[in-house]
C-alpha cells in the first residue's frame, strides 16, 4: 500500500509540475531518464544476481497474508523474522 501512496503522490507531483510550467523538458527528460535506468537496473539485479534485497520478501508477506487468527499471525511475523536473520548471517 505504501508504495502505491509513492506512486500516486510522484505522479501528482509531476501532473502539477507540468501544469503550472516549473519543470522544464530538460529536466523533465533527466528525471524520467534516471527512474528508468532505476528501473532496468532493478530488475536486472532481481534477476541476474542474488540480492537480498529482493529475495523472501513475497513469501514473507505470503506467510502474513495466510495466518487468520492473531496466534497465528504473531507466529508468522516471528517466522518471517527467524527466516530473515537466518538469510542474514
Amino acid at each position: 500500500m505504501l508504495p502505491l501512496i509513492g506512486v500516486l503522490f510522484s505522479l501528482w507531483v509531476l501532473a502539477e509540475s507540468l501544469y503550472s510550467g516549473a519543470v522544464t523538458p530538460t529536466v523533465l527528460a533527466y528525471g524520467l531518464g534516471s527512474i528508468g535506468v532505476g528501473a532496468v537496473l532493478a530488475v536486472f539485479l532481481h534477476r541476474g544476481f542474488a540480492v537480498p534485497f529482493f529475495e523472501g520478501t513475497f513469501d514473507s508477506l505470503m506467510k502474513l497474508s495466510q495466518s487468520k487468527a492473531l496466534g497465528q499471525e504473531r507466529q508468522a511475523v516471528r517466522t518471517c523474522l527467524q527466516d530473515h536473520s537466518r538469510r542474514r548471517q
